[in-house]
């Protein structure tokens, strides 16, 4: 039988000190093996990932937190290969994900010197620690035993050293939730204003990496309430309720002032909520995370958030903040449910078969595919299916011994309840949106608490020789079995593994392992998308135009709302000369994305070539409104100003400061060339003839009709006459701009 020693744990509260810390040899040895057996696997697992594309750029949501992290970390907020040109708006935007976990990685990335598997090894060890405190809590909640099967348990358990291994925030939620816990035996123990202003505050913590984590506050005041009715203290409920709402709403407040003075709309930690509800509520929706959100189009990552949003603008006929976006998504969200209850019924089911299922649901990860590769992972046997089965026999575990007054202090069973709680909040928290392998990793230590009791309780009954044991035994092994068994099933994303591995060799500037990757993933899926896509840059870049728009021609008929592909269907075709086709692709991508500055400029050069000067310096415009500092931009805009025969577009002087911004920014011949003519058109022709001279000694690499060309305009500066383009689009290589959007992926699942 098990027995926990009642009066030890009900005296005075979580002293970690000698007096009330008192563990055996065995005890102490058993938790040093399960930590050097931690830190082996972990070091077998950063052997893994070393080799991995993905750990210098890891995909969708996890690159977004690596470029937040690293400017504020180090004031560099150039965008990555992954943003497609899109500024997020970070710092002037209220933040379109919860900040916690961004600025936590953004103190470790100071603390490592941004070395990517530093990052790694950091959250790692802090996992180890996670460890530590489950070892101690267990032990003051249920005996030495449970602590240390605990322990070990969360050592084996394969997904929470998968996301250890990410920049995705769980291990983090993981380390709070278990802090919580222990001041939640606390009030438990020993109810006060100030251990409830504790467990306030790291609730709010817990907010500001996941937001859903506040559904638990009412269910924690309820709770507490609860406690204190219990134990005759009814006294102490107002004051620890204040406390803890104080202290939540001190640590949200930055968040909210800060979200407040950047748009002046109240938005308390992040203004998406609204967009992630409407993405798991429309005629699309699936009940997992897809690319596709209703009628609004491909929404992929966090970079294409402003897209939606200029989207929204357009259609509502006015400017709107983020948080003002984010309130409409809701209610259209809401509005969809309230036509489709019967759909919404259906989604329901299936995001809580997915969300308690045996598949690893894939979002910002494909996490099946990722351990079926892993050497170390697919060997772990302990996963969430296995987790949740020990967690129901451990239940029972309980009910059974607090029904027999085995042993089971009052503290014990009002902690185990405020822990069934929060894992019920937990999972009704994300039944709203989707599922995804992601949301319920900050459940799993406790259901591994549960699978501990499970598993000491079989021990003790096998070593005392009693009946039971064969019960528990089986029940064990039934409720596993029956656990591993899906009701909804989820495909293990072979396709978007290698897609997603291509796109990493592709920034990593490896095209033939790329190229290798695509046609992985294609033949798993011919229908994969993305993977056409990829494939086809790969081809554009090599110069095969002919088999980049067989593939681009595919993405586009697979998904023709996505903007991605339409701009690089729009690539391969200007390079066939084919400008009235490249330039409806452009605008088709620009409805869709209309913040992309690159798009806006190649959308600018086609009308060039189509011969629409007005209709090229709005779009370069528009560009420069995105971007000021776009060079290709600038520098047409800049050439049309200082060139057009039409005397309506001239505009001298701005050309000046355009093209002296372009040439500050990097000279070459040819905007040194814009400069010139800018000079020229502005009366400057002296200036204008050093700065063609300038060009021609730079000219060496050029064509010889180039250097003739502008030898040309030298001659009309030198009789101070301004340089008229008759021609329908200039020659001096504004063509040059039509290079391969290195953003031309949806890392979306697929």
């Amino acid at each position: 039988m098990m027995t926990v020693n009642k009066g030890n744990l009900d005296h005075g509260g979580l002293h970690w000190g000698r007096r009330y810390f008192r563990a055996s040899r065995w005890e102490l040895a058993a938790v040093l093996l399960i930590l050097v057996i931690g830190i082996a696997l972990r070091g077998l697992y950063l052997g893994e990932l070393r080799t991995m594309p993905e750990l210098d750029y890891p995909p969708v949501d996890e690159g977004f937190s690596l470029y937040w992290a690293t400017g504020l970390a180090t004031g560099d907020w150039s965008l990555p290969p992954d943003a497609w040109g899109r500024d997020p708006g970070i710092r002037t935007t209220a933040y379109i994900r919860p900040p916690g976990y961004a600025f936590v990685l953004a103190g470790i990335f100071r603390l490592v010197g941004g070395d990517a598997l530093g990052l790694r090894i950091f959250q790692m060890g802090l996992g180890l620690v996670s460890v530590v405190l489950t070892w101690l809590i267990g032990r003051r909640l249920l005996g030495p035993a449970v602590g240390v099967v605990w322990a070990a348990l969360m050592v084996f358990n394969w997904p929470l050293l998968y996301f250890q291994g990410g920049l995705n925030g769980a291990w983090l939620l993981i380390l709070l939730s278990l802090v919580l816990t222990a001041l939640l035996f606390q009030l438990a123990l020993s109810p006060s204003w100030h251990w409830a202003a504790s467990a306030g505050a790291v609730l709010g913590l817990l907010a500001l990496v996941r937001p859903n984590a506040l559904l638990f506050a009412p269910v924690l005041i309820i709770w507490g309430w609860w406690v204190v009715r219990r134990q005759g203290l009814m006294n102490r409920f107002w004051p620890m309720t204040v406390a803890a709402t104080m202290a939540g709403a001190v640590v949200l407040m930055p968040a909210a002032l800060r979200n407040w003075r950047v748009e002046g709309v109240f938005t308390v930690i992040s203004a998406t909520g609204g967009l992630t509800l409407y993405h798991g509520n429309n005629n699309q929706a699936a009940g997992f995370s897809t690319s596709s959100v209703g009628e609004l189009g491909v929404l992929s990552s966090p970079w294409v958030v402003p897209d939606f949003v200029a989207r929204l603008e357009k259609e509502m006929g006015k400017d709107l903040t983020f948080g003002e976006a984010s309130k409409i998504f809701g209610s259209r969200a809401l509005q969809w449910m309230a036509r489709n209850p019967g759909r919404e019924l259906v989604l329901i089911g299936r995001r809580a078969a997915l969300f308690w299922g045996p598949d690893e649901v894939a979002h910002n990860h494909v996490v099946g595919a990722d351990r079926a590769q892993s050497p170390l992972l697919r060997r772990m046997p302990i996963g969430f299916a296995t987790a949740l089965g020990g967690a129901l026999v451990g239940f029972a575990v309980l009910m059974v011994r607090w029904r027999r007054d085995d042993g089971l202090s009052e503290t014990t069973m009002k902690t185990m309840v405020a822990l069934g709680l929060f894992v019920l909040t937990w999972f009704v928290s994300f039944l709203p949106f989707f599922a995804a392998s992601l949301y319920r990793v900050p459940i799993l230590p406790f259901l591994l608490l549960g699978f501990a009791v499970a598993l000491v309780e079989v021990g003790r009954s096998f070593r005392n020789r009693r009946r039971a044991f064969w019960g528990w035994l089986g029940a064990l092994v039934v409720v596993v079995s029956l656990t591993h068994i899906p009701i909804v099933s989820a495909d293990i994303g072979m396709a978007r593994w290698h897609y997603d591995r291509g796109l990493a060799w592709m920034y990593e500037a490896q095209p033939e392992r790329a190229e290798e990757s695509f046609r992985r993933a294609l033949a798993e899926n011919p229908g994969q998308q993305a993977a056409h896509n990829g494939l086809g840059k790969i081809l554009l870049e090599r110069g095969d135009l002919d088999g980049a728009l067989r593939h681009f021609s595919e993405a586009v008929s697979l998904r023709p709302r996505d903007p991605i592909t339409r701009s690089n269907h729009g690539l391969v075709l200007a390079q066939m000369g084919r400008w009235i086709e490249a330039e409806r692709a452009f605008s088709v991508a620009l409805e869709w994305a209309p913040t992309n500055a690159d798009w806006w400029s190649n959308a600018g050069i086609c009308k060039e070539r189509l011969g629409n000067r007005r209709g090229a310096v709005v779009a370069y415009e528009n560009a420069l409104a995105q971007d000021g500092s776009h060079c290709s931009a600038a520098n047409n805009l800049a050439w049309i100003l200082a060139t057009a025969p039409e005397p309506d577009l001239r505009d001298g002087k701005r050309a000046v400061v355009l093209a002296e911004r372009v040439v500050a920014a990097g000279a070459s011949a040819s905007t040194l060339d814009t400069l010139a003519a800018a000079l020229a058109e502005d009366g400057r022709f002296d200036d204008a003839v050093a700065v063609v001279d300038r060009a021609l000694a730079m000219s060496g690499s050029a064509s010889d009709d180039f250097a003739a060309e502008i030898m040309g305009r030298r001659e009309l500066y030198l009789r101070e006459r301004p340089f008229r383009n008759s021609a329908v689009v200039s020659e001096t290589e504004s063509i040059m701009y039509f290079e391969v959007d290195t953003g031309g992926y949806d890392a979306a699942h697929s």
